[in-house]
Protein backbone atom coordinates (compact mmCIF):
# COMPACT_ATOMS: atom_id res chain seq x y z
CA UNK A 1 0.00 0.00 0.00
CA UNK A 2 1.38 3.70 -0.73
CA UNK A 3 -0.65 6.58 0.57
CA UNK A 4 2.28 8.64 -0.11
CA UNK A 5 2.15 11.29 -2.51
CA UNK A 6 4.69 11.13 -5.48
CA UNK A 7 6.03 14.43 -4.48
CA UNK A 8 6.50 13.66 -1.26
CA UNK A 9 8.01 10.19 -1.81
CA UNK A 10 10.67 11.92 -4.09
CA UNK A 11 11.62 14.58 -1.68
CA UNK A 12 11.89 11.98 1.23
CA UNK A 13 14.18 9.65 -1.16
CA UNK A 14 16.34 13.58 -1.93
CA UNK A 15 16.82 13.86 1.38
CA UNK A 16 17.46 10.26 2.13
CA UNK A 17 20.19 10.08 -0.51
CA UNK A 18 21.90 13.13 0.90
CA UNK A 19 23.67 10.67 3.67
CA UNK A 20 25.95 8.10 3.03
CA UNK A 21 25.34 4.55 3.66
CA UNK A 22 26.38 4.25 7.16
CA UNK A 23 24.20 7.63 8.40
CA UNK A 24 20.92 5.54 6.12
CA UNK A 25 21.77 2.54 8.17
CA UNK A 26 21.65 4.20 11.36
CA UNK A 27 18.83 5.79 10.70
CA UNK A 28 16.78 3.14 9.90
CA UNK A 29 17.99 1.40 12.89
CA UNK A 30 16.94 4.13 15.08
CA UNK A 31 13.40 4.68 13.23
CA UNK A 32 12.84 0.82 14.24
CA UNK A 33 13.98 1.13 17.30
CA UNK A 34 11.76 3.74 17.77
CA UNK A 35 8.86 1.90 16.28
CA UNK A 36 9.33 -1.10 18.74
CA UNK A 37 9.60 1.75 21.68
CA UNK A 38 6.53 2.53 20.65
CA UNK A 39 4.98 -1.05 20.70
CA UNK A 40 6.26 -2.20 24.11
CA UNK A 41 4.58 1.08 25.26
CA UNK A 42 1.29 0.64 23.77
CA UNK A 43 1.17 -2.93 24.22
CA UNK A 44 1.93 -2.40 28.64
CA UNK A 45 -0.55 0.50 28.40
CA UNK A 46 -3.06 -1.93 27.12
CA UNK A 47 -1.46 -4.82 29.62
CA UNK A 48 -0.14 -3.22 32.58
CA UNK A 49 0.63 -6.61 34.26
CA UNK A 50 1.65 -8.16 31.30
CA UNK A 51 4.78 -10.53 31.98
CA UNK A 52 7.89 -9.97 29.70
CA UNK A 53 7.07 -13.53 27.87
CA UNK A 54 4.12 -12.44 27.11
CA UNK A 55 4.98 -8.95 26.09
CA UNK A 56 7.58 -10.11 23.63
CA UNK A 57 5.23 -12.80 22.14
CA UNK A 58 2.92 -10.06 21.25
CA UNK A 59 5.87 -7.54 19.95
CA UNK A 60 6.80 -10.66 17.42
CA UNK A 61 3.07 -10.48 16.78
CA UNK A 62 3.02 -7.32 15.80
CA UNK A 63 6.35 -7.01 13.93
CA UNK A 64 5.50 -10.15 11.61
CA UNK A 65 2.09 -10.93 11.29
CA UNK A 66 0.52 -14.04 10.62
CA UNK A 67 3.01 -15.15 8.48
CA UNK A 68 5.43 -16.17 10.84
CA UNK A 69 4.64 -17.49 14.64
CA UNK A 70 6.76 -18.01 17.74
CA UNK A 71 8.64 -21.31 18.13
CA UNK A 72 7.14 -22.24 13.84
CA UNK A 73 10.27 -24.07 12.41
CA UNK A 74 12.22 -21.66 9.98
CA UNK A 75 12.15 -22.26 6.38
CA UNK A 76 15.29 -23.59 4.90
CA UNK A 77 16.83 -20.96 3.48
CA UNK A 78 19.23 -21.00 0.03
CA UNK A 79 22.52 -22.84 0.38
Amino acid sequence: MRDTPPDVDARFLALFGEHSGGERIRMACEMFDLARALMIANIKAQEPGISDVELRSRLFSRLYGPEVTPGEPAEPGPP
